[in-house]
């Protein structure tokens, strides 16, 4: 069996960037051992000059074997296909700068389970973000091959899942900064594709989550008014946000009986459920 995404539909071809990242001013929250807390992330982006440059796979190779191993799949049982997105390739599309979107996935699953949206998302002209959140993701493949799991039966602990992830997301716009502004917001120093730089237009970001990664665009939200407008798939509400509301748009996409978003918070400026962004 072999796994293949699908096209995107957008006029733009697809690049794409991995990237590790380090918070150093944070010890990792689940593993006291880690000096620092320790993400990777992929930014997609419109791009040119394509055909030059491999397609990434959907998954990391040692990422992909440890999370198969880990549902119990017998090795060559599923085969993961590629994605669309050109490594490293330049950026292009339309004129820059572009709208970035940060994606953060549900819990237990990799930032590679949102690839379809976010590729699609990319080829109509967006810079977006995919971010793991180690430790909680079911695998995730660091440079140099180390592979971290998160604990035999997932993150049990929500309530300090979603306080991390917020920190997470955080710290990822921080790095954007920092790259925006002509720095590397790796560790790595991994080479940058050609006019990143000046693609991000870090006053108009939006935020994508799935499950867990819906409430986490909520909390932080809450937390960080450089996120403009959000949208969750499938994702509750939880923590403080509950009772604040938000006083931006937020879309929420929800399956009934799956989500628990049903009723989404109270915009916190009329008092009513707020929904991209009309108050009803």
């Amino acid at each position: 069996m072999r796994f293949q995404l699908p096209a995107p539909n957008g006029p733009y071809p697809v690049g794409t960037i991995a990237l590790h990242l380090a918070d150093t001013a944070r010890p990792d929250p689940w593993v006291p051992s880690r000096p620092c807390r320790e993400l990777m992330i992929s930014i997609w982006y419109p791009a040119r000059g394509c055909a030059a440059r491999p397609t990434v796979p959907w998954m990391p190779p040692t990422a992909a074997d440890r999370y198969l191993s880990l549902l119990g799949l017998p090795a060559g049982r599923v085969r993961l296909g590629g994605t669309h997105g050109h490594e490293g390739a330049p950026v292009g599309g339309p004129p820059g700068p572009l709208p970035v979107v940060l994606y953060s996935p549900g819990a237990d699953a990799s930032r590679a389970f949102g690839t379809g949206i976010v590729e699609d998302l990319a080829s109509h002209g967006f810079v977006v973000v995919t971010v793991d959140h180690t430790y909680d993701a079911a695998a995730v493949a660091f440079p140099g091959g180390r592979v971290e799991t998160n604990p035999p039966g997932g993150i049990s602990d929500y309530a300090k899942a979603l306080a991390v992830r917020t920190a997470d997301i955080r710290f990822v716009l921080d790095r954007l900064a920092v790259l925006r502004s002509g720095g590397h917001p790796g560790i790595c120093r991994t080479p940058l594709p050609t006019g990143l730089r000046g693609a991000l237009d870090l006053r108009r970001v939006g935020m994508l989550g799935h499950s867990l990664g819906g409430a986490t665009t909520a909390a932080t939200m809450l937390t960080d008014g450089r996120i403009t407008a959000g949208t969750s798939l499938d994702g509750g509400a939880a923590g403080p946000v509950v009772d604040a509301g938000l006083d931006r748009p937020f879309l929420v996409v929800d399956t009934p009986g799956k989500g628990g978003m049903e009723s989404p918070p109270p915009c916190a400026r009329s008092g009513r459920v707020c929904a991209a962004g009309a108050c009803i």
